[in-house]
């Protein structure tokens, strides 16, 4: 019993310092966006689009733009002229809700394995072999792995989209 409360202390540790993790990233001023190096942008010209590329850095006159090939790297100056918007990746930030969801599921399925484990694993007491008293004794542990692996799942399912980060000012 101590074994459990130790373990979901443990993990409900864990599980607040991940929530509550730093966010922070340094970032360039890119013009009037501010874009983190190596951040996935997707940018539009005014003559095409050019894909998913990786935020480098940008100057008064061009951003500079980088994509991994098999050989080597692609690196790609878009005067600010020609650029009309660019995207960024915007993740969601972990949410509980996930996290406990995920968690109940991970304890479910650990529970289950323990349950059928311990059910459909012959026993002969006479002969002094019984398996299914390992599945009971390894409980705890099967479930707390359980509990972990879906809280950890839950925690990295986050929601992603594109999001504008920069948009040519308009001509008149």
């Amino acid at each position: 019993m101590i074994f459990l409360l130790r373990m979901a202390t443990h993990w409900a540790l864990v599980l607040a310092l991940l929530l509550g993790a730093s966010r922070e990233s340094r970032a360039q001023l890119a013009d009037s966006a501010r874009i983190a190096l190596g951040t996935r942008v997707w940018v539009r010209t005014r003559g095409s689009e050019l894909g998913e590329w990786r935020f480098e850095r940008t100057t008064p006159d061009h951003m500079t733009l980088r994509r991994r090939s098999h050989e080597s790297d692609e690196l790609l100056l878009v005067p600010w002229s020609e650029a009309e918007r660019v995207d960024t990746m915007a993740i969601a930030p972990p949410s509980a809700r996930r996290i406990l969801v995920g968690s109940a599921a991970g304890a479910l399925v650990g529970a289950l394995v323990v349950y059928l484990g311990a059910r459909l694993s012959p026993c002969n007491w006479d002969g002094g072999d019984c398996p299914a008293l390992g599945f009971i004794i390894l409980s705890p542990a099967i479930v707390g792995t359980g509990i972990a692996v879906g809280g950890t799942v839950g925690y990295r399912r986050r929601d992603w989209h594109w999001s504008t980060a920069w948009r040519s000012p308009r001509t008149p």
